[in-house]
C-alpha cells in the first residue's frame, strides 16, 4: 500500500513514497521473499525539476506549478475527495486519525498494472 504525506505548511510541500514491503498484486511468492522496497522521499525541489526536464518550462514556473497541483491535491485529501488522476491512479481515503497538531490519512492508490513500482523488471503483471 502506498502513503502520500502532503503537509498542511504551504511553505516546502514534500510527499513520502512508501510501501509495506509485501509483495506486488498477482505476485504469488511470500512478502518474506520479496525485496523490502526502501521508501525515499521526494521533494519540492527534485519534483519541480523533474517537471522542468520533462515540460521545458523553466524551473522556477514548474516550481511554482508544482506547489500550486500538491496544495490542490491536499486540498482533496482533506476535504475527502476521491481522484482520478492520469499517470497517478485513482487515490481514495482508506482511513484517518487525527492528532492534536495534524492528520494522518491513510490513502489507497490504485495504479496501472504496466506501471506498478513494485514489480521487477520484466515481470508480467
Amino acid at each position: 500500500m502506498a502513503q502520500q504525506e502532503v503537509p498542511m505548511a504551504k511553505s516546502r510541500p514534500t510527499f513520502t513514497i512508501a510501501s509495506s514491503g509485501g509483495s506486488p498484486v498477482g505476485d504469488s511468492s511470500s512478502a518474506d521473499d520479496a525485496p523490502a522496497l526502501q521508501p525515499s522521499e521526494l521533494r519540492i525541489g527534485e519534483f519541480a525539476e523533474r517537471i522542468a526536464d520533462r515540460t521545458g518550462m523553466r524551473r522556477a514556473d514548474a516550481r511554482a506549478a508544482a506547489s500550486a497541483a500538491l496544495e490542490v491535491l491536499g486540498d482533496a485529501l482533506r476535504s475527502g475527495e476521491e481522484m482520478r488522476l492520469t499517470g497517478l491512479g485513482k487515490i481514495r481515503i482508506v482511513g484517518s486519525k487525527a492528532g492534536e497538531k495534524r492528520r494522518v490519512l491513510t490513502v489507497k492508490v490504485i495504479m496501472d498494472a504496466a506501471k506498478d513500482p513494485l514489480a521487477d523488471p520484466g515481470e508480467d503483471v
